[in-house]
């Protein structure tokens, strides 16, 4: 049976306001700043277009990361549960994903720079012949090619 702790995944609405919360404040301030250096006038004056800019940047940048980030939901059958756990941690870390936190039959997976702070975590719980993967659909569609291409996997 699978666990009932593993975690729910944000939809692209919520990746895409998760990535403006994230960018459009930096991206106003910094070229805020860079204007006002070039001389562009008051810094009130020159803070009220970066934010502008920001809110811009924030609305492009959201929309179109978000379907990178969103999450999604895989579920993968497997034979041996060990042999599949380290196919699954090999699989991981190479796309930049290693282990955090294992709990009973939930295994999370944090991202190391390579895969990118804003991707968030990958958690897997892992039944008798199924796991369910769910993390930011980019990275849970690689990992399940690789296990796939390994033949440790199969899809359900």
């Amino acid at each position: 049976m699978i666990s009932k702790k593993i975690m729910n995944y944000r939809g692209y609405f919520a990746s895409s306001v998760f990535i403006f919360n994230k960018t459009a404040l930096p991206f106003a301030l910094v070229w805020s700043v860079i204007f006002f250096l070039m001389g562009g006038g008051a810094f009130v004056n020159v803070l009220f277009y970066g934010t502008v800019a920001g809110c811009a940047f924030g609305i492009v940048g959201g929309l179109v990361m978000a379907t990178f980030i969103r999450g999604k939901k895989t579920n993968l059958i497997f034979s041996e549960r060990n042999a599949f756990q380290n196919a699954l941690t090999i699989a991981l870390a190479k796309i930049g994903y290693h282990p955090e936190n294992q709990c009973a039959d939930v295994l999370t997976f944090k991202p190391s720079p390579q895969a990118g702070s804003l991707s968030g975590e990958i958690t897997v719980s892992v039944g008798d012949k199924v796991a369910v993967l769910i993390g930011p659909a980019i990275y849970v569609t690689r990992v399940t090619r690789l296990l796939l291409d390994s033949k440790m996997a199969a899809p359900s």
